[in-house]
């Protein structure tokens, strides 16, 4: 959830960006993004409604992923990039290089 849906449930694009987000963020530390802040719901929902600059970044990340996370996590949702503005990110990028290489196997 993103502090603008926290504060105001408005739901749209700029929502879907800070999920990916999000995603990325347990996928490459195998950690939810908002640990050790908030250890439930509640805390959780609180720490959102109070955010007023960008969520910290995991450390030992390359500089691709913590572009990709700054994009991602901006707190002006209108600063956020939409989906086909990430497709040039070069952490994207790697991604996609590999699903055409296994599919070329």
């Amino acid at each position: 959830m993103s502090p603008k849906y926290v504060a105001s449930g408005e739901i749209g694009l700029a929502l879907d960006m800070w999920s990916l987000g999000c995603i990325v963020v347990k996928m490459l530390t195998w950690k939810p993004a908002w640990m050790p802040q908030c250890e439930d719901l509640k805390s959780l929902m609180y720490h959102l409604s109070c955010l007023n600059e960008s969520p910290k970044r995991p450390e030992n990340l390359s500089e691709g992923e913590m572009d990709f996370l700054r994009n991602c996590f901006s707190i002006n949702p209108y600063e956020r990039w939409m989906a086909r503005m990430i497709m040039d990110n070069p952490f994207i990028l790697g991604f996609v290089g590999v699903i055409r290489r296994s599919k070329s196997l």
